[in-house]
């Protein structure tokens, strides 16, 4: 994908499994699970969780709500904000992060 244009999306759905679905401007086609999506937000108390280096951290047991996709709100013309069942919504989700985090067939050959 080279332009802006084709990055951006067409169609943005929340699917009744709670999942994403996006049509991409160049034909593509993406569909987000929610603990894929969560996993990934890009907000900074979720990637200083990720990334902090904590050897003795305990892994906590997943809040199903946490994981829940409520809703999926455009942010101007370049992201979308989600808004998850837990409550969070701070993630910003840029549209080349999401495109990056397509997990499809095509997608990952296209990475290697």
């Amino acid at each position: 994908m080279q332009n802006s244009e084709a990055s951006a999306p067409l169609e943005v759905q929340r699917l009744e499994d709670g999942s994403l679905y996006i049509a991409w401007g160049d034909g593509h086609q993406s569909t987000y699970g929610g603990p894929a999506l969560r996993q990934s937000c890009p907000c900074a108390a979720c990637r200083d969780e990720r990334e902090a280096p904590n050897p003795l951290r305990v892994v906590r047991p997943i809040d199903p709500r946490s994981v829940n996709l409520v809703t999926a709100e455009p942010i101007g013309n370049y992201a979308l904000g989600l808004v998850w069942g837990d409550g969070h919504r701070t993630g910003i989700y840029p549209y080349r992060l999401l495109r990056q985090l397509c997990d499809c067939f095509a997608c990952r050959t296209e990475r290697g």
